[in-house]
């Protein structure tokens, strides 16, 4: 997530009030974040995966 700009990479000891006050409220994440949940909802489905693989074997 972090690659695609759509979230944060931080170690435990690294998140802090600022870095949750970041990810709620910064539009470049926000709009990174809605891009790849558009592209996880155009994905087929697991069912038609298993499907297509069942085939090929």
């Amino acid at each position: 997530m972090a690659r695609r700009g759509a979230g944060l990479a931080l170690r435990p000891r690294d998140i802090t009030a600022r870095a949750l006050t970041q990810l709620l409220t910064d539009d470049g994440l926000r709009t990174a974040a809605a891009q790849v949940s558009r592209e996880i909802a155009a994905m087929p489905p697991p069912s038609d995966l298993v499907a297509r693989l069942t085939a090929l074997v």
